[in-house]
Formats: structure tokens, sequence, C-alpha cells
């Protein structure tokens, strides 16, 4: 499997420096540095999970009763091959921003993550939590890298509501241009035709995004990040689908992958990613507004290292 192929939602390359590949589960959120696209995107919005400001105190509490029982964190000076996740008894990341670990842990995207000084979105870190049970739950490892941050780097947030901007993927008047994928099982990284990622996977390249048997959940979730800004999936597009999208990136702009590693060039169909949604696929992205979460950093410190 190519590097730049997703895994899981996002955890690039087989292996990584922390000694294993840490992969994130399908249909779980992720976060990861992303290209900067010229269009203006005011805030952020978490699709299908809208959480007041009065719950935020019950879910980091939930973070101080989960802890891994061996941590490490150095500063990244190499800069290379960033991968990050949760899995296999473990969390955190190799060459990755406070930011991205902070997506990673809360299931936000990085544009919904707001305040702290600049290094918290340049500086890098390889950081590692195990635990014994490496068949903990994902949702359980989230939380103890919750409680990493806030030990290691004092972290601490709170949750801010805001109705904003955002983009809506919907039917073109045309009608549908995307295939319904002959295999509808949710299996992961099962076999695929040659050539294609992998069942339940996205590609991403420079200008394209390749799906084989994917939901549409996970697709506008990679059109978020490649725009950096929200998009809502309003398709009512129920299954899985293969998806094959091409554009034309902005002029001057490099593409970076989910973990922040600049892409390779390929061949474009010439088409703004907006026109080519619409031409290729039989969707559109419309103007809409709504319900925005965003995460504040009210207090963060660079760590100790061990």
């Amino acid at each position: 499997m190519r590097t730049e192929e997703l895994l899981a939602l996002g955890v690039f390359g087989r292996t990584s420096r922390l000694g294993q590949r840490i992969e994130l589960l399908l249909d779980r959120d992720y976060s990861a540095p992303v290209s900067k696209s010229r269009i203006a995107i005011s805030a952020t919005v978490l699709a299908g999970c809208i959480i007041g400001a009065g719950s935020a105190p019950s879910v980091f509490a939930l973070a101080q009763s989960a802890e891994f029982d061996v941590t490490s964190v150095r500063r990244n000076l190499d800069g290379c091959c960033t991968t990050f996740g949760v899995g296999q008894g473990g969390s955190g990341g190799h060459a990755v921003t406070v930011k991205t670990l902070i997506g990673v842990a809360y299931r936000v995207q990085e544009f919904q993550i707001s305040g702290g000084p600049n290094w918290v979105g340049s500086d890098r870190f390889d950081v590692e939590g195990k635990t014994e049970d490496r068949s903990a739950d994902p949702d359980r490892l989230r939380l103890m890298l919750q409680a990493l941050l806030g030990d290691r780097f004092q972290l601490k947030l709170h949750r801010e509501i805001r109705e904003s901007s955002v983009y809506e993927l919907t039917a073109a008047k045309g009608g549908i241009k995307i295939k319904s994928s002959a295999d509808q099982s949710a299996a992961i990284d099962g076999p695929s035709a040659t050539g294609a990622p992998n069942h339940g996977n996205m590609r991403v390249g420079a200008s394209s995004l390749t799906g084989n048997a994917v939901t549409l959940a996970l697709f506008t979730k990679l059109l978020s990040q490649r725009l950096d800004g929200p998009v809502i999936d309003g398709t009512n597009l129920a299954g899985r689908y293969d998806i094959r999208l091409q554009w034309m990136p902005d002029p001057g702009e490099n593409p970076l992958d989910p973990g922040g590693n600049v892409l390779p060039p390929e061949e474009s169909s010439g088409l703004s990613i907006f026109a080519a949604i619409q031409e290729q696929l039989g969707l559109e992205l419309t103007a809409a507004r709504g319900p925005v979460e965003i995460l504040v950093i009210d207090r963060v410190e660079r760590p100790n290292e061990n």
C-alpha cells in the first residue's frame, strides 16, 4: 500500500518511529494538518455531534479516570514522516504537533481548535502512551491521551458553540453519479482491485480523492480537511460508494496529506474542486449556516521531556 493511502481514517505508512503503527478505526473522527486553501472559512463545525458548553466539565473529568501505564514525550527535530492515531493499546504520534494531538484526543479537526501560543501548531514532538491492555477500546485510549496532554502539557480547554458558515454537500440537480459499491460490508482493509485503495479506505493525492466502498461521512471529512473548513453531509445517502475525484489545485498550493507530509504532484482534471465534485460525482457544495463547536485552549505549556 502506498504511503499516501489513507489507512483507517488517516494514519499514513505501515510503521512509525514509535515502534509500531497506531491505527485509527474506520468511522471514527480524526484530525491532521491539511493544505491551506484560498477559500476563506470563518468558523468551524463538528457535524453530527453538538455538545453544549455546559457538558464540558463531565467530558474533561472522564479524562482524569483513564491514564496510560507508560508515557514518553520528546521534542522531534527531524520533522519527517508524521504519523498519529489510537489503537493496539496505545496512542500518540511521531513528528506531531500538540494541536494535532488535541484533535485526535477530542475527535475534532484542527480548524476547530482555537487559542494557545503559535508553537502548539508548529513545534513537533514524539509522543507515546501505552497501556498493558492492547485490546483497550479506542474511546478509552482517547481519554488516556486527554489525560496525557493535561499532565505533560498542562493543557486546559473549554468548548464553545457558535453558528457560522459551513459548506453542505448535496445531490446536484442532474442526479448523483457516484457508484454504489458491490460489496457493502463494513470490513476495513479488505481485498481490493489492483490500484484501488483497500475496502473501506480512501487514498489522498495532491489533487485527488479515491475511495473504495466508503461512506459519504468519511468523504465529507476528507473534503473538510482539503478545504480547511467545515463540510457537512446533506446528501441523505446511506451505504458505501466507490469515489474517484480529480481537480486542479490552486496556484502555489502545496497539498499535504492528513499527516502534514507533502504530497507528490499528479495529473489533474483542470477543474476546480467545486466544479469537479459536480461534474464527476453529481454532487455539489453550497454555502450554508450551521452550529459550530470549537475547543478553546485556555492553558498549555511546553513539556518536560523524558
